[in-house]
């Protein structure tokens, strides 16, 4: 419910008592079967139209093609107009922040001009299989839930850990399962009876820091109802800033845009058998995501990538891939899974109308789509460096046959002509010189390494082939036959 009235919207007893947020919103998106459907609601009761809107939070468990939502609560000094409120004021996400949460400094004044607010709840619910009888069921539940380490919901209590010590406020995170169970995470004081903290054991001499505060669980019962589960994170405590350094009305919601895949609408394809996903939009080149979820970006900050190689496409992969603790563990499985993806969809016929052999050759030569406008005021790509692409498709480990590069040099040759010799922008004059009857094409090296196995041949060697291949001898192991 998004009422002002309902419990979920009520504000929290420390913020409450600033007496300085008379305004309050909740900004909800629908998971549906289909379509995400986003709403931002002034859930105070400003207007009778913005009543009516916020009332209909709540008739989403009505729909069954509804799988679930997202609520965010905030609370405002003074109100939000409307473009605020859509976001009509702000720029492109993916133009004002990045993956890693670096904001344009040009940007700012937006976010300046707009009221302070403070976000204070979170909620998500989603619909559940309906729960068993069986307490074996229940007992490994609080287990899973009471166990830090190789869980499966590990994933849930570093989202609480890192919650609980937000810069900004602390945020304790409750769940409620259709098991009747309400798991409830919090800090606990490390100090022991007589006073003393614990601490590690000392290594040379030097003590390490002491256990100040622990993880703790509280499990207790609830009533559930209609098989929904429940996720909040509700603040709790004093303001950790001041109320004009917290962030922007629309900055999670940003955040969650680029984390998840899905509301990224991006244009993919999907190798078969793997069914791999590649996503063929430019601003998504690089950007790897396991079953939706965004993990790193390829060519950027990453310990175990390196900066050197970026990647002209972007990823999307199923559980396949080893992750832990949300890092992506092997990344040379990683690569393999790649590589074979872009097999398949080099073989499958169903994808001939994409051209994606065109789409490939175009970005390692220029870094761009075939489709962009060119222009020399541009700023020029770097195609110096290679990619991820090139990388996994000139070798023969990922890629033994050489599928890739002999789609790719078929295509070459389709796009600029059967006498077409790629070649590096310093040896195009001797290619004139020397193979008089081919066209050198200025490409670069990345590419060239990749059509090296797709059949043209280094320079020197296509010269012997075209004049000396009839009157070289047999090897030593081999019988001599005289023609003429």
């Amino acid at each position: 419910s998004s009422s002002s009235n309902s419990k979920d919207s009520a504000l929290p007893p420390a913020l409450a008592k600033l007496n300085c947020f008379p305004h309050s919103y909740v900004q909800q998106v629908k998971l549906c079967l289909g379509q995400c459907q986003p709403s931002a609601t002034d859930a105070a009761g400003a207007t009778t139209a913005n009543a009516n809107a916020a009332s209909t939070a709540a008739d989403w468990m009505d729909d069954p093609l509804v799988l679930g939502t997202i609520s965010l609560y905030y609370a405002s000094e003074e109100l939000f107009t409307a473009d605020e409120l859509n976001g009509d004021t702000l720029h492109d996400p993916d133009d004002d922040t990045d993956m890693l949460g670096n904001t344009n400094d040009d940007d700012d004044d937006d976010d300046d001009d707009m009221p302070n607010c403070i976000l204070y709840k979170v909620l998500v619910e989603y619909r559940s299989l309906p729960p068993t009888e069986n307490q074996v069921a229940v007992e490994a539940e609080e287990l899973s839930m009471l166990t830090f380490g190789g869980s499966v919901d590990d994933a849930l209590k570093y989202g609480a850990l890192a919650s609980l010590y937000d810069e900004h406020a602390k945020y304790s995170m409750e769940i409620c399962s259709v098991r009747g169970r309400k798991y409830k995470f919090d800090l606990m004081d490390s100090t022991l009876s007589d006073g003393r903290l614990p601490r590690w054991k000392p290594k040379q001499g030097v003590a390490e820091p002491p256990f100040t505060k622990s993880l703790c669980v509280t499990v207790s019962d609830h009533n559930h109802k209609d098989n929904i589960s429940r996720l909040s994170l509700t603040l709790d405590g004093a303001l950790r800033k001041p109320k004009d350094c917290h962030p922007a009305l629309h900055f999670y919601t940003t955040k969650l845009e680029q984390s998840f895949l899905l509301w990224r609408k991006p244009v993919s394809i999907m190798a078969l058998p793997s069914r791999q996903s590649l996503l063929l939009n430019a601003n998504l080149a690089g950007q790897v995501y396991i079953d939706g979820r965004y993990m790193t970006t390829w060519g950027e900050a990453d310990a175990q990538i390196g900066t050197a190689v970026d990647a002209l496409f972007g990823l999307d992969f199923h559980s396949i891939i080893p992750v832990w603790h949300g890092r992506i563990v092997d990344y040379n499985v990683l690569k393999q899974v790649y590589a074979t993806a872009w097999q398949e969809c080099m073989i499958d016929s169903r994808l001939m109308g994409l051209d994606l052999a065109n789409m490939l050759l175009y970005r390692l030569m220029y870094g761009k789509d075939e489709t962009e406008v060119y222009d020399d005021d541009d700023d020029a790509v770097d195609t110096s460096m290679p990619t991820l692409e090139s990388q996994v498709m000139s070798s023969s480990k990922y890629d033994p046959v050489g599928i890739c590069a002999k789609a790719l040099a078929t295509r070459f040759a389709s796009e600029f002509g059967k006498e077409a010799f790629p070649v590096l922008a310093a040896d195009a004059q001797a290619v004139r010189q020397q193979l008089g009857h081919r066209t050198p094409v200025v490409v670069p090296a990345r590419l060239i390494s990749v059509l090296r196995r797709g059949g043209y041949f280094d320079m020197q060697r296509t010269v012997q082939e075209m004049w000396f291949t009839e009157g070289v001898r047999a090897a030593d192991s081999e019988a001599e036959r005289t023609l003429v």
